[in-house]
């Protein structure tokens, strides 16, 4: 071998660790450098070595070039390999195959990136990551609108070397009701989205008032399911929420989810009481308003991908509607909810 691999083996970590490393040489390509794979990984590196070493060793990759460049490639005994670890992947998130998570808003992305360790290499879409032993792919859009959402979704899935997904998760924030009993931090898992996607402006006695024309998308109801279980605790998810994401005293999270849970999407920031109001007369069972989920429904349903929303309540769509801490604060308690539901779903394959 034309580089030293005279390491030890860590103990534990070795199948994990080779599968991400077969992975990382598969999407750097042939003869993927030596450098890129190991900021990938981001392992010590004794720790990389040692993975290098037992993949050679299994006949899983082949190790080239000088002391100087070393690289790496797939031999067919490893492309062999990470095609079975994919089948199981795909087998192993209890029917729901695999997980596309949908992010608007750079500090969102941001978070799931610390949190899941996700990882980009051009000319990739989506970040990928693993969440609860499952691997995740989460595409952001890097901007807030419907229109932007259904664009970025359809160039994913339309893409073609994309894995269509099992299941897309719109993850975020949101504005929540105060009239329908919603308060910031909550967590709303949308049962129906009422997409906003036209309206018509009519002029009466007491001014002109818009017309409303909606959408409804019913989502996907799997995790409706799991919230609703026995499985799902929602008092050690509320408590690890508060404790863990500086709830101001007395104030605790509640998982809004079931009775037609509905969420409005539309274009534009909602901090008026009077839009608010409006929008409350065109779907009295509104919780709360968002600005992605109609556009992610609306590319979805063309390729027959189900969709779920989660999202967290940062404001009261209201004219004290500020970016303050209750945006990282909501969002991290959406992001738990779906951490927990996921954990349900592999304790539900191990047993």
């Amino acid at each position: 071998m034309p580089f030293s691999l005279a390491v030890g083996k860590a103990e534990g970590k070795m199948e994990e660790n080779e599968r991400r490393l077969l992975q990382s040489i598969a999407s750097l390509g042939h003869n993927a450098a030596w450098d890129a794979i190991k900021e990938r990984l981001h392992l010590a590196e004794v720790e990389f070595k040692d993975v290098v070493r037992s993949a050679v060793r299994d006949g899983y990759i082949a190790a080239r070039g000088s002391q100087a460049k070393p690289s790496l490639s797939l031999t067919s005994e490893g492309r062999r390999e990470l095609a079975r670890f994919r089948s199981n992947e795909q087998k192993g998130v209890a029917g729901i195959g695999s997980l596309l998570v949908f992010v608007a808003l750079q500090f969102e992305l941001d978070e799931l990136c610390r949190r899941w360790d996700l990882t980009q290499e051009y000319p990739q879409l989506t970040w990928t990551g693993t969440c609860e032993g499952f691997r995740v792919h989460v595409l952001p859009a890097h901007n807030a609108g419907r229109v932007e959402a259904a664009v970025e979704m359809l160039e994913y899935l339309n893409a073609p070397d994309t894995e269509m997904p099992g299941l897309v998760v719109v993850v975020g924030i949101c504005g929540g009701f105060e009239e329908s009993g919603v308060s910031r931090g909550d967590v709303i898992n949308a049962q129906v989205i009422a997409d906003l996607g036209s309206r018509k402006m009519r002029t009466g006695p007491d001014g002109d008032h818009p017309e409303f024309r909606i959408k409804a998308f019913n989502v996907d109801g799997r995790l409706t399911r799991i919230f609703q279980s026995g499985s799902f605790d929602k008092n050690a998810w509320m408590g690890q929420a508060v404790s863990e994401f500086d709830f101001p005293e007395g104030r605790r999270p509640t998982l809004r989810n079931g009775g037609g849970a509905t969420l409005v999407s539309v274009d534009e920031v909602v901090s008026t009481d009077r839009w608010r109001a409006d929008l409350r007369a065109a779907w009295p069972k509104a919780l709360g308003v968002e600005m992605e989920a109609g556009g992610v429904l609306a590319a979805c349903v063309r390729k027959n991908v189900p969709v779920a929303v989660v999202r967290g309540v940062s404001d009261l769509a209201n004219p004290l509607k500020a970016d303050d801490e209750w945006r990282l604060r909501s969002l991290r308690s959406a992001v738990l909810a779906l951490e927990w539901a996921l954990k349900v779903l592999r304790k539900a394959e191990v047993d």
